[in-house]
């Protein structure tokens, strides 16, 4: 399978609900977004071929709000007219689902459930 391609990725995500936000963001941030996409799930389902389509819809997952409160571990956040204040969950671990777009979860299955034969299908 071809490495993952910005071009193709800007095609895939013009027709999926992150369209908005992935258009917004420059070339370099969403080729970092790939970049780190790949290598993240690379590294959660190692040994199991990642398809482009999950690099794409987890780069475009990771440069939204539910991705950095989930990586950011941020527990709560309130804003007043004098500014805004975050609290942090520290000294929790980060399940690897946590940091997972829903569509790679629901494409890949949960990494912790994983077994050592996995079989990873295309949806239409």
């Amino acid at each position: 399978m071809p490495s993952p391609t910005l071009s193709e990725a800007d095609v895939f995500l013009s027709m999926t609900l992150y369209a908005d936000k992935w258009a917004k963001n420059t070339p370099e941030k969403k080729q970092q977004a790939m970049n780190s996409a790949a290598a993240l799930l690379r590294a959660v389902y190692p040994g199991v071929p990642i398809i482009n389509d999950f690099v794409y819809y987890q780069a475009a997952y990771m440069l939204t709000a539910p991705y950095t409160v989930a990586s950011s571990r941020i527990s709560s956040q309130s804003v007043s007219a004098s500014g805004v204040s975050q609290s942090f969950a520290s000294g929790q671990k980060i399940e690897k689902r946590e940091l997972l777009a829903p569509e790679v979860l629901f494409g890949m299955g949960d990494p912790s459930q994983q077994s050592a034969s996995v079989s990873v299908g295309v949806i239409y």
